[in-house]
């Protein structure tokens, strides 16, 4: 049964908290026992069920249950907000928190990204033996590998759709996402480059489709002043200079 269907894509940040309450029901506790943040409250554990405690405020204050909650507002660590999911379901609210919070959060919730798909794709290792806590963790989504993909797949859509983000990022983003303990998975980094192969940078060899000057083979790739400049040979025209972010030639496969 799949875990991340279309429509929770659809949905805003706080609808996606709010469906997951009502899929798992309230946390009854808070997640730290004190207001000095050290010890947090086990009565609240649902991880024989796959289930882990997501803060809701880490759209406002990032790293809520790490070492600096100390010196965030305690009432985000009330049990009212807070909402269990599993480890994939996890990883989509941080992608939604990306996508729709100012700058600054954002660069606050991409380690809770990198953190949570390092952690899945240790997972799906073939090599890998969960134990303990992991072991239920990983057995919630043993069977939705498909659904990891599509939530990975969203998250590069956004990442690369957002105008203050250079798309030549993209390729790294690829690799953060694709990393586990012992270096990246290359089976995703090849699953992931392939599906976003034409927004990736261009590459000495790199086969190309431009609107008017038609096919041709990238030659050299050069910074001029700032700007990223793609020299093509072309078929018909021979050699020309593009601009990287030139919207009419993109990337083909041969």
């Amino acid at each position: 049964m799949r875990i991340i269907t279309p429509e929770l894509f659809e949905m805003t940040y706080s609808d996606l908290c709010n469906y997951y309450l009502a899929k798992y029901g309230n946390v009854k506790y808070d997640y730290f026992s004190t207001p000095e943040c050290k010890s947090v409250q086990k009565k609240n554990s649902r991880t024989k069920e796959g289930l882990e405690i997501h803060h809701i405020d880490e759209n406002r204050y990032p790293l809520l249950s790490a070492r600096w909650a100390k010196d965030m507002p305690f009432e985000c660590q009330k049990a009212d907000r807070l909402v269990y999911v599993n480890v994939l379901e996890h990883l989509l609210l941080h992608i939604k928190i990306f996508e729709e919070t100012n700058p600054k959060v954002i660069i606050m919730s991409r380690p809770g990204i990198y953190f949570l798909s390092n952690r899945i794709n240790e997972y799906f290792s073939d090599d890998y033996q969960p134990k303990g806590w992991h072991e239920n963790m990983f057995k919630s989504i043993v069977d939705n590998y498909d659904d990891y993909l599509d939530v990975l797949f969203y998250h590069l859509n956004v990442f690369s759709q957002k105008a203050s983000l250079k798309r030549q990022l993209l390729f790294k983003e690829i690799e953060n996402i694709s990393k586990k303990n012992d270096g990246n998975d290359e089976k995703l980094d090849i699953i992931l480059k392939d599906k976003f192969y034409a927004l990736l940078p261009y590459e000495v060899g790199d086969n190309v489709e431009h609107n008017k000057f038609g096919s041709g083979i990238v030659s050299d790739v050069k910074e001029i002043e700032g700007v990223k400049v793609v020299f093509v040979k072309f078929e018909k025209c021979g050699q020309k200079m593009i601009l990287e972010s030139f919207e009419h030639m993109h990337r083909i496969k041969k």
